[in-house]
């Protein structure tokens, strides 16, 4: 492994240590805690310093229930610029979506997204749309 993927390892396994102290479990809703606020501050700190697609898919597998309209939001826009790097690599770009559209991680930021859309202010949505088109765009995912 690279130093990059060692550093967003040891950061997973810090922001799963702080989840089980008291962030609640993997619903979607429930009270904003301090604790839960603390996590959701955390994790989107950690989805803007991802280095990879996987990281920010990893970080809504283990957190995607304790997710805000941000941590989505966040999350969307991230992948929709880190997606970019490896399909400008890939022989075809439409691989780098397909294995995107296939991924269940990616399916369940989708559902958030439905989850959250309601409590968006209006920056969210515009990066969740931007996010998505151009996801759908350079990759022809089809994520709605």
């Amino acid at each position: 492994p690279t130093m990059t993927s060692q550093n967003d390892a040891s950061t997973l396994n810090a922001l799963n240590t702080e989840h089980q102290r008291g962030a609640g479990g993997r619903g979607v809703g429930g009270d904003d805690t301090p604790s839960r606020k603390y996590l959701q501050v955390a994790v989107n700190k950690q989805i803007n310093v991802a280095q990879t697609v996987d990281v920010v898919l990893e970080l809504v597998d283990v957190h995607g229930g304790e997710f805000n309209g941000i941590n989505v939001a966040t999350s969307i826009n991230m992948l929709a610029k880190l997606s970019g790097l490896p399909a400008k690599h890939a022989k075809s770009p439409a691989q780098v979506g397909v294995m995107l559209g296939e991924d269940r991680r990616f399916s369940r930021l989708i559902e958030l997204v439905s989850v959250h859309c309601g409590k968006l202010d209006a920056r969210g949505i515009a990066n969740v749309v931007h996010g998505l088109a151009v996801l759908q765009a350079k990759l022809d995912v089809q994520a709605v």
